[in-house]
């Protein structure tokens, strides 16, 4: 099973790609945009504008590069030393 995890992974993630791409050129994206934004239009006060600063950063191109980029550097360093801890069943 461990074997074929990286094949089942890349097929979940081809399908959500091509669910994405049929959404965006049948306007379904545009639709969930607007209610998302509605939604959040009418609940605005100074907390909840905190939280969707927030949020707009986690969305930002800086953050996901540094993401990014952290990820790759522990998936080096996972392969280099193992990490973890035995589970005994």
């Amino acid at each position: 099973m461990k074997k074929y995890l990286n094949f089942i992974l890349a097929g979940i993630l081809v399908v959500a790609l091509v669910v994405i791409m049929v959404l965006i050129k049948n306007g379904g994206i545009v639709e969930f945009d607007n209610n998302v934004f509605n939604i959040v239009t009418r609940n605005e006060n100074i907390p909840l504008e905190n939280m969707y600063r927030v949020f707009t950063f986690l969305g930002s191109t800086i953050f996901i590069i540094v993401a990014c980029l952290a990820i790759l550097v522990i998936c080096i360093l996972m392969k280099k030393k193992k990490i973890g801890f035995v589970i005994v069943g």
